[in-house]
C-alpha cells in the first residue's frame, strides 16, 4: 500500500551547473502533474511528465527543477559583438544624416534584437535530458519509499479497525438466532392480541409471524458483510487500492444501514452504531491511499 503523500530529492550537475529536483505529492482524486522547469527547459516537459505517469496513479504531483549557475557553468545565451558594431555603424551613419548630439545607452542597446541569443538546439536539449533523467530517477525513487512508508502506516491502522469490525459483525451472527426468537415472540404476542375477531385463525397468524421475522431478519447482511471482510486481505496486498478499498466502505456501509432499518435491538442497534463509526475511520485513512 502507498500513500499519495510523499517527498523526493535529487541533485547533480548538468552543463556545468548545479541542478537540483524536488518532487512532491499530496491526495488528489486523480493524478494532477505541476511541473516548475528552468529558463530554455521548457520543451522537457512533455519527457518529465510522462516519466511522472508512468510511476505514479494517483495524486496531486509537483516538480521543481532548479538550476543553479556556477562558474563553471555553460552560458545559456550567446552575445553577438558583430551584431553589435553593425548596430553602432548604422547608429553613427544615422546621426550623420540628422545631426545630434544624443548618444546611445547601454541599456538601450542590448535590448536591441540579436545581441543576445537565448535559443538553445535540439541536441543540447538531448544532452541535457540524459543528464537530467538519472536525477529524475532518484527522485521518483525517494518519493516512492516515501509514500510506501506512510503506506504501511495506513494499512496497519486499516487492518486494526478491519479487526474491530470483524469483532463486531461476530457479536451480532451470535445474537441473530436469539434476536430472531425475541421478535417472534414478540410478534406472537401481539397478534394474539388482534385474534378476537372471528375470522382471523391460527394459520394467519402463523404466517404473519413468519413474515415479519423474515423482515426483521439480518442473518443474509451478516452473510454479505462477511463475504467482504474476507477480501480485505487481497485487497490490502493490491499495488493500486485505494479506489477498491473506497468501494469496498460503500458496500459495507450499505449493509450496515440495512440492518439498521431492520434492528429492534436498542444495545445491537448501538454496536452497528460503532462500526459505522470504524467504517467511517476507514473511510478517511483511505482518502490518502493511491
Amino acid at each position: 500500500m502507498k500513500s499519495m503523500t510523499g517527498f523526493g530529492s535529487a541533485s547533480g550537475t548538468i552543463k556545468g551547473s548545479a541542478v537540483s529536483v524536488e518532487i512532491s505529492s499530496v491526495n488528489h482524486r486523480g493524478l494532477e502533474i505541476s511541473i516548475r522547469l528552468p529558463f530554455l527547459w521548457g520543451a522537457l516537459e512533455n519527457y518529465i511528465r510522462e516519466k511522472i505517469r508512468n510511476s505514479i496513479n494517483r495524486g496531486k504531483v509537483n516538480v521543481w527543477i532548479r538550476r543553479h549557475i556556477t562558474e563553471t557553468s555553460e552560458p545559456f545565451f550567446t552575445f553577438n559583438e558583430n551584431v553589435v558594431k553593425e548596430y553602432l555603424n548604422h547608429i553613427q551613419h544615422i546621426k550623420a544624416l540628422i545631426p545630434t548630439s544624443e548618444e546611445i545607452s547601454i541599456n538601450t542597446l542590448v535590448q536591441l534584437p540579436g545581441v543576445f541569443e537565448t535559443t538553445i538546439t535540439d541536441e543540447e536539449l538531448e544532452n541535457i535530458k540524459l543528464e537530467l533523467d538519472p536525477l529524475l530517477d532518484t527522485a521518483i525513487k525517494e518519493l516512492t519509499k516515501s509514500k510506501e512508508a506512510e503506506g504501511k502506516s495506513i494499512e496497519v491502522q486499516i487492518r486494526g479497525i478491519f479487526n474491530e469490525i470483524k469483532e463486531s459483525v461476530g457479536k451480532l451472527e451470535e445474537q441473530c438466532p436469539i434476536l430472531v426468537e425475541t421478535q417472534k415472540e414478540k410478534l406472537r404476542a401481539k397478534l394474539n392480541e388482534l385474534s378476537i375477531a372471528p375470522h382471523i385463525t391460527e394459520e394467519r397468524l402463523a404466517m404473519e409471524i413468519v413474515i415479519w421475522a423474515d423482515r426483521l431478519d439480518i442473518s443474509e447482511e451478516i452473510s454479505r458483510i462477511k463475504t467482504h471482510l474476507s477480501r480485505v486481505d487481497e485487497v490490502l496486498e493490491m499495488k493500486q487500492n485505494g479506489k477498491t478499498l473506497n468501494f469496498l466502505v460503500q458496500e459495507l456501509a450499505r449493509e450496515f444501514n440495512t440492518i439498521s432499518a431492520k434492528l429492534r435491538d436498542a444495545n445491537l442497534a448501538w454496536e452497528v452504531v460503532n462500526m459505522k463509526t470504524q467504517l467511517e475511520k476507514i473511510r478517511e485513512q483511505i482518502q490518502n491511499v493511491e
